[in-house]
């Protein structure tokens, strides 16, 4: 199990290297942000997988509620 390298969770957490980056230029607004390709691939690739299908699987619920 992976949870049995780590010793505390700040280990855990750095374990992906999985940051935001966010694209600001002078004073215009900021862009929408976006996950930065550093890291595990794998852990950033199920990590998306699993947040887009919540999303689908909200739009569902959300969808079948109001009918």
């Amino acid at each position: 199990m992976i949870f049995i390298k780590f010793e505390n969770a700040r280990q855990l957490f750095c374990y992906p290297e999985i940051t935001l980056i966010i694209r600001e230029s002078g004073s215009s607004v900021r862009v929408e942000s976006r996950i930065s390709k550093t890291g595990n691939p794998n852990l950033r690739d199920l990590l998306f997988m699993c947040s887009f299908t919540a999303c689908k699987i909200i739009r569902l619920v959300e969808i079948s509620m109001k009918e």
